[in-house]
């Protein structure tokens, strides 16, 4: 049987599936078929990621279900040939006249199960089958953090490693850094990033193949601890956060991701010759608990920008009027990526002129980085999204007693709100200070700058719906849910910032300021109208918007 043939009837196979393969899927199946290991295969075009990560598995499931049984790259030639010999001399012939749509000529050969060929040197392999990430961005914050990390793996005490940091802090870059600083780790390392939405048992056949792990249909995650107990390997799990539920408590696994949190729990119990690390910007209650229980386990996080640090980024992007950087620092001097997002911009869009970018008034600078904050916001639930927007409008540091205080109609218990917020600071959305007693909570400032103007434009197309629906206060969520002054008993004469930049959203769309101020009194006649019960905090925000716009 030529392995030309076995070409032809994958593709036969796919056809009658009414799934035909393309021309990229038929390269990788010449490829496979010759020998090659999946780790070794690079096509022209593609990552070699991609291929192994996303198109191959997906590639032997569809092969899997043509043929009725499970297909693996190692399984391949086996089951082919089972399928082939079952085939009518009529299906055979129909194989033969598929047509290929990539070059195979060196497939006409026998198949010889000890020759395997490869095009690629290898040194090549050795730089680029572990898959390991480059950064050519510097960080700045994370010499100590390396180190640390390569001593921690260096004292070979731990099986499992969390790494910790919020989005944009540079966790992906500092773990790969390392590894590039540290050439004798090349080898035994393997990364594995899960933003590819790879199930558990895609990425455990994707690690079989990279490390030549016997697959005897065996437990997956039994199989991958046996391994890793016997062998000083590092397998490196890059966005573990994409595995959790949206809307809940953080740290939740989505039901076709709960084998990665079995993984972890296997790993927590013994030490193992080898170590798996998990990069993550959300901690489950499990990663946090296992940190103090099991001496195996360690966390390291990676440190926020100083203010040092964070002015050699805008000296990098040769911001100007450096008097006005201290300000701007209070922002974004903590997180790296988003400093390099915003420095950037800055350098295109305004020349580099820092007082140029101030006048604009902007809340948050750039489409990409509004994008990023709004991805990190996502996955929360509604009463962390109230919480959120609360902490902004509050705008300052309140202790946990006093915020269960403001949400005390909320819910059952006050202890509900501290979940709550012990979820956020797993998220890393918010900041709680330790040196204070009782301690203080705050909102990150990027995250308070994203959430303001969020609720600024928000607030203000409720209030533009309510008027062009005849002062029907239904949809006015936001000024029925939160008191824009974020006090507890502000008199009138207080504004906030919020209270101004909703007035002059609102100003934007209806120029006429007699005109508005109309428009707030008739929502407020209709906030009074309402029933004691139904007013929440209708009428006291209408009332402040009224003042405050005469």
């Amino acid at each position: 049987m030529t392995n030309t043939t076995l070409l032809k009837l994958c593709i036969w196979l796919c056809q009658k599936c009414e799934t035909p393969i393309d021309a990229l899927r038929q390269q990788i199946l010449v490829e496979a078929l010759k020998g090659v290991k999946l780790k070794n295969i690079r096509i022209e075009g593609f990552s070699h990621r991609y291929i192994a990560q996303i198109v191959a598995p997906n590639l032997w499931k569809l092969l899997g279900k043509c043929c009725n049984q499970k297909v693996t790259i190692r399984r391949l030639h086996m089951v082919l040939n089972q399928v082939y010999q079952r085939l009518t001399p009529d299906e055979k012939i129909a194989v033969e006249q598929v047509e290929i749509l990539v070059p195979h000529g060196d497939l006409d050969d026998d198949f010889d199960p000890k020759k395997r060929l490869s095009d690629i040197s290898p040194s090549q392999i050795t730089q680029n089958h572990n898959n390991i990430p480059e950064s050519a961005l510097a960080f700045y914050n994370q010499n100590q953090f390396t180190q640390d990390l390569a001593a921690t793996l260096q004292a070979k005490q731990h099986s499992l490693i969390f790494i910790y940091g919020g989005g944009g802090m540079g966790k992906t870059a500092g773990v790969s850094q390392m590894f590039q600083r540290s050439p004798q780790l090349l080898d035994s390392v393997l990364w594995c990033n899960l933003s590819d939405e790879a199930g558990f048992q895609e990425n455990f056949e994707f690690i079989c193949d990279q490390w030549d792990i016997a697959d005897n249909d065996g437990e997956a995650i039994a199989t991958l601890r046996n391994h890793l107990q016997k062998n000083p390997r590092i397998l490196v799990f890059d966005h573990w956060e994409l595995l959790f539920e949206a809307n809940t408590l953080s740290g939740v696994y989505q039901p076709q991701y709960q084998d990665y949190g079995a993984l972890l729990q296997q790993l927590a119990q013994a030490r193992t010759k080898g170590t798996v690390i998990i990069i993550t910007r959300e901690i489950s209650p499990f990663m946090e608990a296992s940190t103090a229980a099991y001496p195996v386990v360690t966390s390291l996080t990676v440190p926020p920008l100083d203010n040092v640090a964070a002015r050699k980024i805008l000296a990098e992007y040769e911001l100007q009027h450096p008097e006005l950087w201290p300000e701007f620092l209070q922002t974004y001097q903590g997180n790296p990526l988003n400093l390099r997002l915003i420095c950037n911009a800055i350098k295109h869009w305004y020349g580099g002129s820092m007082e140029t970018f101030q006048q604009q008034n902007t809340v948050i600078g750039g489409d990409t980085l509004r994008e990023i904050l709004q991805e990190l916001i996502r996955p929360t639930n509604s009463l962390e999204r109230k919480i959120l927007n609360w902490l902004m409008l509050w705008g300052q540091p309140i202790t946990l007693e006093d915020l269960q205080q403001q949400f005390i109609h909320e819910v059952v218990f006050p202890s509900e709100v501290w979940d709550e917020i012990r979820s956020l600071e797993r998220r890393f959305l918010i900041e709680k200070n330790d040196r204070e007693t009782p301690c203080l909570i705050v909102l990150q400032p990027s995250i308070h700058r994203y959430l303001t103007q969020r609720f600024v434009q928000e607030c203000s197309e409720e209030i533009c719906q309510a008027i062009a629906a005849n002062y029907t206060l239904d949809n006015l969520h936001l000024l029925r849910d939160f008191q824009l002054s974020g006090k507890k008993k502000s008199c009138l004469e207080t504004s906030s910032d919020i209270v101004s930049l909703v007035l002059k959203t609102l100003l934007q769309r209806i120029p006429d300021r007699q005109r508005l101020k109309q428009h707030l009194a008739q929502l407020k006649q209709a906030a009074v109208a309402l029933p004691s019960t139904a007013k929440n905090h209708y009428l006291y925000n209408l009332d402040l918007l009224h003042y405050c716009l005469a």
